[in-house]
């Protein structure tokens, strides 16, 4: 488990670069800015996580109901069946109109 608390987009980038790393699979890096686009947009960005760790972006979880401080990435082997389900439940959750 990794907790940041960064503030900074860049200072976040910094984190992931040289944490992401060592964090093992079934991990999460949990982040204390749920709130900025910015910061969490960046779990998204598919161009920086190639260019940096050479990996597809994992996503973010979080942002609101439960802990509206804290939000998590999920560390996940790019072909295990944790990464697709929560593949289909991103899809979900995108397509529905109801939730917003």
């Amino acid at each position: 488990m990794i907790f940041e608390d960064a503030d900074l987009a860049s200072s976040v980038e910094d984190c992931l670069r040289y944490l992401w790393p060592k964090l093992r699979e079934g991990c999460k890096f949990f982040s204390h800015e749920p709130w900025s686009k910015e910061i969490v947009s960046l779990f998204f960005n598919k161009k920086w996580w190639k260019e940096e760790l050479m990996t597809e972006p994992p996503g973010f979880w979080g942002s609101g109901r439960i802990f509206p401080g804290i939000g998590f990435a999920m560390k996940f082997d790019e072909k295990s069946d944790e990464k697709k389900i929560l593949t289909c439940a991103k899809q979900f959750f995108k397509n529905d109109t109801h939730n917003t």
